[in-house]
Order: C-alpha cells, then structure tokens, then sequence
C-alpha cells in the first residue's frame, strides 16, 4: 500500500514538473533516476517505482511543431532594362515604342539581407549599385552622342508574403534610386543629368539550395528638382537646347544570385 502510494505521488510530481521544466529535461533526470533506482531495486530484490512514470514519458508524442527563425544573405547579379514614360529627347524606351536592346540597359550588382520568423513573415533589404551600359544615341534625331549613367539603389525595403514557401520569396516593398544619365558628344560639352526617385517594387525569386533566379519590377518615381532634369549641349558657339529629362518608369531586372550563408 505504501509503494502504491509513492508511486502515484511520484508520477503526479513528474507530471507538473514536465508542465514547468519541459519534456526534454524531465526525461533525461528520471532516466537517470530510474537507472540509479533499478540498480538499488535489483540488489534489494524490489520492483523500481519510476518504471510506469518513465513510460508515461517516453510515450508522449514529439513536438512537431515547425516553429523556427532564420536568416541569410545572397549576392546577385543583374542586367536591366528601363522603360519611361517619356521618351527623353528621343533616347530612351517608352511604353508607347520599346525596343529591347535600346536604352536604357544596365548591370549590376546587390547584397540582399532576408530574414523569416517562424515560417509567418518575412523581411528583405537590399543595397545595390547599378551601371549603365554606354551605348550611342541620337539626340532629338540630330546630333550624335553617347549615353552612360550610374544608379545606386539605397536601400529597398520589402516584405516577403510566402515566407512558408521553402523555394520561393515573394517580396513587395519600397525603396529609393539616385543617380544620373550623362550625354556627351564630340562637339559638345558632356551633359548629367542627376535623378533622385523613391520606388515602389515586385520582386519574386525562385530558388534553389543555394541558387536563385529573380526577376524583379520597379516602379521609380522622378522627383528630382527641375534644374536636375535640364539638359542643355554647349558648345563655344551656341547651345543646343534639350526637354528636360524625366526618368519616372518601369525598371525590370533580371538576376541570379547565391546565397553566401544560411
């Protein structure tokens, strides 16, 4: 009567103590108590009273819950290609007459910072630097020239809505791009034009162990001051007069990425 009662005080200790302390710990001090016990028992010829409590435990189905945070780091490579609204002095692409191939073109390259908190929500920060592929242009269909530039993408923020999605990364977020557009001639004097826009972005990436293939959508806005947009070639002789530039269009990228660690 006594053993009987030690035992299902034992077991109801064991019980509140799994409650408080966790299963894991709780399984480990009776294993080792029950070890300790049965050694006692079998040189005292008695039966070990931990032996229906250490069962209850080891019965207790496994936390399968997939609860867990993560977060890593990839660097990527892009080529793009913009498209504006305006067509800037007859240089660039528009949604009314595109052309792939045709400026503006760029590569570049981008760090980009993703973390997931418990498979639930997911965050996405990228720094970037972007070049533009120097190609020739004719500038209002009369004078020849070169078209160059840089764009530094600092920084875009974004939110990943499949962060459940092992190989895939749905971001939707906001950011900002500075830079400029530069046309120089032989005849006149290299003109820049400076562009500051804040940016709204798509940015779906596909993966796979530790490669990954975008193609991400950016929407810029062009709120630069109006003299940054002023675009006059000088020579000594006279100017030749230029519509101011505005770059508010669509930038789509296109990049493959590895994932430096995880």
């Amino acid at each position: 009567m006594l053993m009987a009662n030690y035992k299902n005080k034992l077991h109801s200790i064991s019980m509140r103590i799994q409650e408080v302390v966790g299963e894991k710990f709780l399984f480990k001090a009776l294993l080792m108590a029950s070890l300790l016990l049965s050694a006692v028992c079998n040189n005292a010829n008695c039966q070990n009273p931990m032996q229906d409590s250490l069962t209850v435990i080891t019965t207790i189905p496994p936390d399968t819950s997939d609860t867990y945070d993560e977060s890593y780091g990839t660097l990527e490579v892009y080529y793009g290609n913009y498209i504006y609204n305006r067509d800037n002095n007859h240089v660039t692409n528009t949604f009314a007459n595109y052309r792939f191939g045709q400026p503006v073109q760029s590569v570049g390259i981008a760090y980009t910072i993703e973390t997931i908190l418990n498979r639930k929500f997911g965050t996405e920060l990228q720094f970037g630097y972007v070049f533009v592929i120097p190609q020739k242009v004719v500038v209002n269909d009369t004078i020849q020239g070169n078209l160059g530039g840089f764009s530094l993408r600092y920084p875009h923020f974004g939110i990943n809505v499949t962060p459940y999605v092992p190989w895939l990364d749905l971001t939707l977020g906001l950011g900002a791009n500075m830079g400029r557009l530069r046309i120089s001639t032989s005849e006149y004097r290299a003109q820049k034009n400076p562009y500051f826009a804040p940016v709204l972005l798509l940015n779906p990436r596909f993966k796979v162990n530790n490669l990954s293939f975008s193609i991400r959508a950016e929407y810029q806005f062009d709120i630069s001051k109006k003299s940054w947009r002023s675009v006059t070639l000088t020579a000594k002789e006279q100017g030749f007069p230029l519509e101011k530039f505005n770059q508010t269009g669509l930038l789509l990228f296109f990049s493959l990425g590895y994932t430096l660690y995880q």
